[in-house]
């Protein structure tokens, strides 16, 4: 996953990628797109465009963000300027970039941006140090992105009572950020959906479909605007993109492996890679690499995409430990579920890792998976905040009258209930579907 930026902006290129990049915003605006309009009003908030006509134009899309109207070019010839030449709006209305380079001119402008709050924080640093007040430790804390303060360790009693009052507030008014939701509402209503900082894992037998299940969620919720990152231990980036493919263009799995697509097929996937193509808010790595390396290549995606919502990780026991001096697997699968638990906290964001279920299963009567059979599971089960199993009762009994049935039996849950969502899977399709509704 290589940076978007490539080689570093200069004073002379920076406006004009400011302004495509501008334009390109409100030109996927105009389409109906308004994932670029959420991004750009929550994360330049601060930045210091190139020019006042710039900062005019900025703050005429956050106008249109605040009062919840669509961004075209009705709307913004509608505001009052002063700095906003006429020739540099005709520059905005005109210049957008295509959406598929929104991405490339995103990153540019990204990168002027780091660039920006590095001056402001050399200049404070300067600052601090001809007063006499200047902490070493605390200012390279600030520079590494964990500066001191951002959250508190301990809090008083006073602290506690205000941000209890303050929650209940924010409760009672509907104000609280919702769980993510997963596009599946059998599963959302007994989970109420993923959280900031939960460590989910996903567990089942081979083969009974947790790649799937987490990529069906990977898709619907980089649809719904998360930021989303995938790392795949088994599978390269472009089979995953296969599965999704095959999942959201109802087209056979198979089909990828013999590339015989009939017309119509061939039209579905695409129309389905020409929607994805808009999409900006995902990234897939595909190599098999320790957590060291995961966290390094998190920062970047962060960085890139303006922070992450949710990381899959597929699967949890194929990640190496570099120069392992813990003794047993279990001690490094204790490792690396408490870094996973770490980096949830630290990107507040939900950390998604699949697990496989011990043999253990197998020699039972009743399959359904036991949250006993998590392998290696004591500091699994500790560390997850939820804990999904997958259950397909015609994988094991092909007189079932459950065929297509998959439960996916919530075993942990936290901050809510547990219980058991009866989902439909078709393995052709990778396609995991809410069941359909039976009336007597």
């Amino acid at each position: 996953m290589g940076s978007l930026a490539g080689e570093p902006v200069t004073d002379k290129s920076i406006s004009a990628y400011e302004t495509i990049y501008l334009a390109s915003v409100i030109e996927r605006s105009c389409l109906g797109d308004n994932v670029e309009l959420d991004f750009i009003s929550s994360h330049f908030k601060d930045y210091g465009w190139s020019s006042p006509g710039l900062t005019e134009a900025y703050e005429i899309i956050l106008k249109a963000k605040e009062y919840g109207v669509k961004l075209d070019h009705q709307f913004i010839l509608s505001q009052p300027r002063v700095a906003l030449t006429q020739a540099r709006l005709a520059e905005l209305l005109t210049s957008a970039s295509v959406s598929q380079n929104l991405e490339f001119y995103r990153a540019k402008v990204l990168v002027s941006k780091r660039s920006d709050e590095a001056t402001k924080t050399a200049i404070k640093i300067s600052a601090k140090a001809r007063s006499g007040y200047f902490n070493f430790s605390d200012e390279i804390a600030s520079l590494v992105g964990d500066p001191p303060g951002k959250r508190k360790a301990l809090f008083s009693s006073q602290d506690l009572v205000s941000g209890s009052l303050d929650y209940l507030d924010s409760l009672i008014e509907g104000t609280l950020p919702k769980g993510m939701k997963t596009g599946l509402p059998s599963l959302d209503r007994i989970t109420g959906g993923f959280h900031q900082t939960d460590l989910v894992i996903i567990a089942a037998r081979p083969s009974m479909g947790k790649t799937a299940f987490a990529l069906n969620l990977f898709s619907k919720m980089i649809f719904s605007g998360s930021r989303c990152a995938f790392f795949s231990m088994e599978m390269t980036s472009q089979k995953v993109m296969n599965r999704m493919i095959s999942m959201n263009a109802r087209v056979p799995a198979s089909c990828f492996n013999s590339g015989d697509f009939s017309n119509e097929q061939i039209d579905r996937v695409t129309a389905y890679l020409k929607k994805m193509h808009s999409h900006t808010n995902f990234c897939i790595s595909d190599e098999m690499e320790p957590i060291e390396k995961i966290r390094e290549k998190l920062k970047l995606a962060s960085q890139e995409m303006g922070g992450l919502d949710v990381i899959f990780i597929d699967y949890l026991g194929l990640i190496p430990v570099e120069a392992s001096s813990f003794g047993s697997r279990e001690r490094e699968i204790a490792h690396i579920s408490s870094e996973l638990k770490k980096m949830a906290r630290k990107y507040s964001c939900v950390v998604i890792a699949l697990s496989q279920l011990s043999r253990g299963v197998e020699s039972r009567t009743n399959k359904r998976p036991l949250m006993s059979d998590l392998r290696d599971s004591g500091s699994i089960e500790q560390d997850a905040d939820q804990v999904l199993m997958l259950y397909r009762d015609d994988y094991y009994n092909k007189e079932s009258t459950q065929t297509g049935s998959c439960e996916v039996i919530v075993g942990k849950n936290r901050n809510g209930e547990t219980g058991i969502a009866t989902l439909m899977f078709k393995p052709g399709l990778m396609l995991f579907t809410e069941k359909p509704q039976t009336f007597n």
